[in-house]
């Protein structure tokens, strides 16, 4: 072989070997960012079901109030009681009206203290297909105005994707 086409050989191996760690830096790159994108993803559905919370203990059909002073993070049972059709059926609220503020999701309230497996949906709208389903839960004050009795529940929600 001739000098020529030695260093010609020499040139296209060092491109070759060029190339490929570009492209190994490219997929690593693009592998980071769709795992960051991902967390994003997490956390703003966690933030979403959190403003849900918020919006489920300010509707006026479960918000309960001692000598007509509104009180935080507390459901009156006996209002959610009302407005539910049976235990474990969906409330009366009009599904249209809520489904801008709550879309795919379900939204119940269960009794945890004392000791009871009490369960009303609030909200529930499900899509054809699931993808992906999230749940979040938190603490909520249940009020019983007939015996003047808090005892503690659950907000959960189900946003499904």
């Amino acid at each position: 072989m001739k000098k020529a086409q030695i260093q010609m050989m020499e040139t296209i191996a060092a491109l070759f070997i060029f190339l490929v760690i570009i492209a190994v830096s490219i997929v690593f790159y693009f592998n980071i960012s769709s795992h960051s994108i991902s967390e994003k993803k997490q956390e703003l559905a966690e933030l979403s079901a959190v403003e849900m919370q918020q919006l489920v203990l300010s509707l006026p059909e479960l918000q309960c109030t001692q000598n007509n002073v509104l009180e935080t993070n507390c459901i009156d049972i006996f209002r959610l009681d009302a407005a539910s059709k049976g235990k474990g059926e969906i409330i009366y609220i009009d599904k249209e009206k809520y489904f801008s503020i709550f879309g795919q999701s379900k939204v119940s309230v269960k009794q945890i203290y004392p000791i009871s497996t009490e369960e009303w949906v609030v909200y529930e709208s499900k899509p054809a297909r699931i993808t992906s389903k999230s749940e979040v839960s938190f603490p909520v004050s249940l009020y019983e105005p007939g015996t003047q009795q808090h005892s503690f529940g659950l907000i959960m929600m189900e946003a499904y994707r």
